[in-house]
């Protein structure tokens, strides 16, 4: 079992000891993001675990998604907005990996230009629907 896995445990199943059981303060060697602000992420595991956020997908099969999706067309605010805010992280992570695979175009002789504008507009799509998930409904 990797270092630190038994204390994470701990602390995500017994929360009243999780102050004794803090993140470990050496490298857990395999590092689990959570996303602890707008632009960082950090490891569950271990303080040594930092990283600029980087963006991730939407599994349309995870459950919690699916269970939000039902709330927000219930007409939960709450969950509209968080909705809106993984859909808008999601568009992220879309334009990155086209932003990525820009390189791979360019090797493969593929429409370039085109690839930039969808990728522009899903970076747009997503400031879009980070707006749209700040703002309370009426």
């Amino acid at each position: 079992m990797a270092r630190y896995r038994t204390r994470t445990w701990l602390r995500e199943n017994v929360p009243v000891l999780g102050r004794f059981f803090p993140p470990g303060q050496r490298n857990c060697g395999s590092h689990e993001w959570f996303r602890a602000d707008e632009e960082t992420d950090r490891c569950w595991h271990c303080t040594v675990g930092v990283r600029p956020h980087q963006p991730v997908p939407i599994d349309p099969d995870n459950s919690v998604w699916q269970e939000l999706n039902k709330s927000a067309a219930a007409g939960d605010d709450v969950s509209r907005r968080m909705v809106l805010q993984l859909m808008a992280e999601h568009e992220a992570y879309e334009a990155l990996m086209a932003l990525e695979m820009r390189t791979k175009a360019t090797d493969l002789d593929l429409d370039v230009p085109h690839l930039e504008e969808q990728a522009a507009t899903a970076s747009a799509a997503s400031r879009s629907l980070m707006e749209a998930a700040r703002r309370p409904t009426a």
